[in-house]
């Protein structure tokens, strides 16, 4: 036989060896693993980018070398980690960059120490093992330079969700930004919800100026929708798109982020004329183009202006003058006024059904104007406590957890479904007390069923339709287990 015949039988009785074997992995591992598994591809270069760094020919024992790369990518892919790390170190410590077409070495170095971390006995080796996988990325971005931006996105990627103490959130935004530099509108899906996510929590905690942010939030919404047309119908950029525009949207609460041109193009070209003059969405986008610093003289916001002062009562029943004054204000955008005003309302009432009706109008800003879902329900439940067996705060409440999936998990997935049980829950209860709901709590069930687990999801969970459930995140209420389907 020849040597590489010889080899080629080595490694085969090798191979049907460790197919005997158990790995040490827990089955979120074995999931993400076989994934990794799955994208070796990407880690292989253009030509014109090949490594500087060592590679097989650039040492004598090249053969030696070729063989260790052989088996441990064997043991790699078995799941074998404990076997395979020998021969990885023997290749990263003899010809890292491989043949120098791929930075694979160190992208399963970083899957064999994050292995290691989880395995580890102490807290020091824990994170002797973290520095490590991440020093690896390092170097595989000194030896690849022209993918510095995908690894850096990945490198960020594992920080922000896996070890985000080793570095602070100035830090990782700073390497997102890097990331983003580089990578431009090829940005890889997965690092786009974090990237988003830290951006606006920056932004609003004063660490990146607006003009900044608003050129990063223009750059992300082109990414997503250049991946959307890119990959049709691909989950991964429908989770992206749920979520990360949903972020971008709390951005709208700044007065002057966006400008009049934005709000104009994003809730009035376009929209059907009879959807855009219903009163409660006119009076929405008035104070949405008002806020964005519209000149009260445009000809466009003086009548949306004038239809409601003439044609829409917001308030059924009428208002009093402290509500009509909230109502102004809420024209001009000046949110936190108007619920002030309504408090005024509210005290100064002739009726608990009255006041009733302005509670209700300040849970309505709080979930459709400033996005603050807890206050906006605790402004439907005081409504529902001044007017028994009323559907509508429980209709509004049922909203607010179907619209919590991008707020509770990535926006599709798990944690973004099971917001729809205890929504299920608020409608049913709503159409039960009130029969003049029915027919909107229905058409709301109807909707959302299929936004809920399928019946495969709860059965990995080891649960069963109709079990008792706690829903966290800002919810906190026990719901009933429902699969998907129609109501």
């Amino acid at each position: 036989m020849t040597q590489s015949q010889l080899l080629f039988l080595f490694i085969t009785l090798n191979v049907v060896g460790l197919t005997q074997c158990s790995p040490r992995i827990t089955p979120e591992l074995q999931e993400k693993r076989e994934e990794a598994v799955s994208q070796d591809s990407s880690t292989q270069v253009l030509q014109n980018s090949l490594s500087d760094c060592v590679k097989f020919k650039d040492i004598k024992k090249s053969d030696e070398a070729l063989e260790a790369y052989v088996l441990y990518r064997d043991f790699f892919k078995l799941n074998q980690f404990e076997e395979a790390l020998p021969y990885w170190r023997k290749v990263y410590k003899m010809a890292p960059a491989a043949d120098g077409q791929r930075y694979v070495v160190y992208t399963d170095g970083v899957y064999l120490f994050e292995y290691l971390s989880n395995e580890a006995p102490t807290e020091t080796q824990k994170h002797e093992y973290i520095d490590t996988l991440l020093t690896l990325y390092d170097e595989a971005m000194e030896c690849y330079p022209d993918y510095e931006g995908f690894l850096m996105a990945r490198k960020v990627y594992d920080v922000y969700y896996k070890y985000p103490s080793t570095y602070t959130e100035k830090q990782q935004l700073n390497m997102f930004l890097h990331a983003g530099r580089l990578l431009e509108n090829d940005m890889p899906y997965f690092v786009i919800n974090p990237f988003t996510a830290l951006l606006v929590e920056s932004f609003q905690n004063g660490e990146i100026d607006t003009v900044e942010t608003r050129k990063w939030a223009e750059q992300i919404k082109g990414v997503i929708h250049s991946g959307l047309e890119e990959n049709p119908g691909d989950e991964n950029w429908q989770i992206v798109e749920k979520y990360s525009l949903h972020q971008l949207e709390t951005l709208e609460q700044v007065p002057g982020f966006y400008d009049c041109a934005y709000f104009i193009e994003k809730y009035v070209a376009g929209q059907p004329e009879e959807k855009l003059m219903e009163c409660e969405n006119l009076l929405y986008v008035t104070s949405r183009l008002s806020r964005a610093g519209c000149p009260e003289s445009d000809s466009l916001l003086m009548s949306f202006r004038s239809y409601l002062r003439d044609s829409c009562r917001i308030i059924p029943g009428g208002a009093s003058g402290l509500a009509k004054e909230a109502i102004e204000l809420m024209k001009s955008g000046e949110y936190k006024m108007a619920l002030e005003k309504f408090d005024e309302a509210i005290e100064f009432a002739d009726s608990d059904p009255q006041r009733a009706q302005y509670a209700l109008m300040q849970a309505k800003i709080c979930y459709s104007y400033t996005r603050n879902f807890p206050q906006s329900r605790a402004y439907a439940r005081q409504a529902a406590e001044y007017k028994k067996d009323w559907g509508a705060p429980y209709i509004l409440i049922g909203k607010l957890y179907a619209s919590s999936g991008p707020l509770c998990g990535p926006g599709r997935g798990w944690d973004s479904q099971i917001v729809v049980w205890p929504a299920i829950d608020k409608w049913e209860y709503a159409r039960s007390i009130d029969p003049s709901v029915d027919a909107e709590a229905q058409d709301l069930i109807n909707n959302y069923f299929q936004y809920m687990p399928t019946r495969e999801d709860i059965s990995k969970r080891l649960l069963k339709e109709g079990d008792d459930f706690t829903v966290t995140c800002w919810i906190q209420e026990t719901t009933k287990v429902r699969i998907s389907r129609a109501y």
